[in-house]
């Protein structure tokens, strides 16, 4: 599910409201984004169609996007986006570094297939797949 500007915004102001004091200073920043506590589940919408407020999908999404997964053959934790960070993601949840260099790498380095696109990423695979290969 697409997360456009607003929708990073609305969520990064709502993550600066439960944890930007948590360090003591309201000064825009969450010190320490570990401990932020924030559930994006607080943004879910009650109306369609309200633009204040984040679709189940969109719920789902950052909920997802903070998850440190695991790597389903090794159990080695894969570190997901820290709360605080939301205005340096793009549409589709990556940061901008991050999206270049992943799917540069699953293109030339785990497939080498230049064709491939994020599209065909397959979490339960594709990571395995990837890890294996960097070993």
């Amino acid at each position: 599910m697409r997360l456009l500007a607003a929708d990073r915004q609305l969520v990064h102001d709502a993550v600066l409201a439960a944890c930007d004091a948590s360090d003591g200073v309201e000064d825009g920043v969450v010190g320490d984004p570990e401990r932020c506590d924030f559930d994006p589940g607080t943004l879910l919408c009650e109306d369609a169609g309200d633009e204040s407020c984040l679709s189940a999908a969109q719920v789902s999404t950052v909920r997802m996007l903070y998850s440190s997964p695991e790597n389903p053959k090794t159990g080695r934790p894969i570190t997901g986006l820290l709360p605080g960070s939301e205005l340096g993601w793009t549409d589709f949840g990556w940061t901008n570094s991050a999206r270049s260099t992943g799917v540069e790498q699953f293109r030339y380095l785990t497939f080498a297939d230049p064709e491939w696109t994020v599209d065909q990423f397959n979490f339960e695979t594709d990571i395995v797949l990837a890890e294996d290969r960097d070993n």
